[in-house]
């Protein structure tokens, strides 16, 4: 595992519930700060008052009032704040069964990360969807969460989802592809083709690069080797299928892309510290 990574799974922020929601308040050095992360849940996060950086797949910014930033699994990113500084943002991680088929798939066919600032009668509105999100989440945060509101929450999850999608996808319809963007295309086959046996080369190939060439800039953009990442995307997806369904572990091993449980359940152990049966079982 890389020194400065931290692996978040979803069993400990999201428990039961498909969606939590915060109003967050960050001031000076954080737990998250200066480390980078990724999880098998995703997060929505808008900011109201305040300045940071974002770094996600080996691109920084600053960010700022009306800063909007969707991250997915397969995005390595970390969120920054300045010693003496304060950020003020709504934060919603969520399960990907909440997102429509539709909302999915063009997420990951974006060629970098989702991440915009809005001002204006833009600005009025992410804010007032992320509010009212946050007061019909709050209004009865009880375990399980009522289905009415359940509805309300995940569908607005999908509608600012879906705006920001179509708002990147209009800014970029003439954008020149970078490198960034054989990464991001590198990621997207890796989440389409990760339950079969994938080598560094078929990757390459799919991308259009030498596998040395493709090592070496996917290693420099994610700050992780290919094969490290992948094995931690699997892991990640394996620990959110034994949280959410019941199917057989031995059938989530394989459908992670694991040749065999016994080194599913020895690679899962290592990862979370904890088995594949006790993970499921909610033990620490």
């Amino acid at each position: 595992m890389a020194k400065d990574m931290l692996v978040l799974d979803g069993r400990s922020f999201l428990g039961n519930a498909s969606f939590v929601i915060w109003d967050c308040h960050t001031e000076g050095k954080g737990i998250f700060d200066g480390r980078f992360h990724f999880h098998d849940f995703y997060e929505l996060s808008f900011m109201y008052e305040g300045e940071g950086s974002y770094s996600v797949n080996g691109k920084s910014t600053a960010v700022g009032k009306g800063f909007f930033l969707l991250t997915t699994p397969c995005d390595y990113h970390m969120l920054s704040v300045a010693e003496g500084k304060r950020l003020s943002y709504y934060n919603v991680i969520f399960r990907g069964s909440i997102l429509a088929p539709a909302v999915s798939d063009a997420i990951y066919r974006l060629p970098s990360g989702l991440f915009f600032t809005v001002k204006g009668e833009e600005y009025d509105f992410f804010y007032k969807e992320f509010s009212r999100m946050l007061a019909d989440y709050s209004a009865e945060q009880v375990d399980p969460i009522p289905p009415l509101s359940e509805v309300l929450v995940s569908g607005a999850i999908n509608a600012l989802a879906a705006r920001a999608v179509k708002k990147l996808q209009n800014n970029r319809a003439e954008a020149v592809p970078t490198e960034d963007s054989t990464v991001r295309r590198a990621l997207i086959y890796l989440r389409e083709n990760y339950r079969h046996k994938l080598t560094l080369k078929e990757v390459a190939d799919a991308v259009g690069l030498s596998v040395g060439y493709f090592s070496s800039h996917f290693k420099k953009t994610m700050q992780i080797g290919f094969a490290e990442y992948l094995l931690h995307y699997r892991l990640l997806t394996a620990a959110d299928y034994l949280a959410s369904s019941d199917l057989p572990m031995k059938a989530v091993a394989l459908m992670c892309g694991f040749p065999s449980y016994t080194y599913f359940s020895a690679a899962f152990n290592d990862y979370f510290g904890i088995s594949p049966r006790d993970y499921r079982r909610g033990g620490a």
